[in-house]
């Protein structure tokens, strides 16, 4: 595996990170990350402890999850000055925004296609995320999720849609696509940093306002702590960056309900 140069997000006097430098770091390492795991879904199994089943379908979906609430986040606050708390732990708006500013998750074609004569998209959508958050995102990272018929990541369901109904009838979420649905937001946003310097500020605003904002929790003094608690054995490693810290999202449990009632 070729080595990955290193990244870091470190905060100094000025505009501390660049919206380039966080998709870089996330070009690197999240973008990386998620296709080795692809390359180890698809892979041939050696035994046959590991059954067609065993696709890393759960890791992959909450990987992507984490990365469009953050980003969802960047985008969908317009300035740094409405960063706060609630809106940082807004995750279903932060989903939202992500998946639906480029539309490169098929959700508009989806809503019509799905939603009901008297309901508006909006109304459709608007149900659509709390549920499909409350599902998948909260049920696969709080509690236990029952993954058979009900998400998959099998290279073959790549033409598939986001959603599809198998022959037993049960409603399964396509994480290949969603995967896939990534890459092409991943270039969306790319694209429109480069060519949207009003876009540009704002991300950027928002981005370093997060990292820098008193209601973080201090990233550095935690490693200090890590320092004087483990010794020097640990300084090698410590003290070179201070890399992404974690989102801020709820960590209630959250109880999984039966798939089906997204739609």
């Amino acid at each position: 595996m070729n080595s990955i140069p290193e990244t870091t997000l470190v905060p100094n006097q000025g505009n501390i990170i660049s919206a380039d430098d966080l998709l870089d770091y996330f070009e690197n390492y999240l973008i990386g990350d998620l296709k080795n795991i692809i390359l180890m879904a698809d892979s041939k199994p050696e035994t046959d402890d590991f059954s067609s089943f065993n696709r890393i379908a759960v890791p992959t979906a909450i990987t992507i999850f984490s990365a469009l609430d953050i980003l969802g986040l960047f985008i969908r606050i317009e300035d740094s000055t409405k960063l706060n708390l609630k809106e940082i732990g807004a995750t279903t708006e932060n989903i939202r925004e992500a998946m639906m500013k480029w539309d490169c998750f098929g959700l508009n074609e989806y809503a019509d296609e799905t939603r009901e004569s008297s309901q508006s998209r909006d109304e459709f959508l608007d149900i659509f995320f709390k549920c499909f958050v409350e599902v998948y995102r909260h049920g696969m990272s709080h509690s236990f999720f029952q993954k058979k018929s009900s998400i998959s990541n099998n290279k073959s369901n790549e033409d598939l849609k986001l959603f599809w109904f198998d022959n037993n009838g049960e409603l399964v979420f396509n994480v290949r696509k969603f995967y896939l649905c990534f890459l092409g937001f991943f270039g969306s946003l790319r694209n429109e940093i480069k060519s949207n310097e009003v876009f540009k500020n704002s991300f950027e605003s928002v981005l370093n306002g997060y990292y820098c904002n008193s209601t973080k929790c201090d990233f550095q003094s935690f490693v200090e702590k890590l320092k004087s608690y483990y010794g020097n054995s640990l300084n090698s490693n410590l003290d070179v960056k201070l890399n992404l810290t974690a989102s801020m999202s709820n960590t209630n449990p959250q109880t999984t309900q039966a798939p089906g009632s997204i739609i």
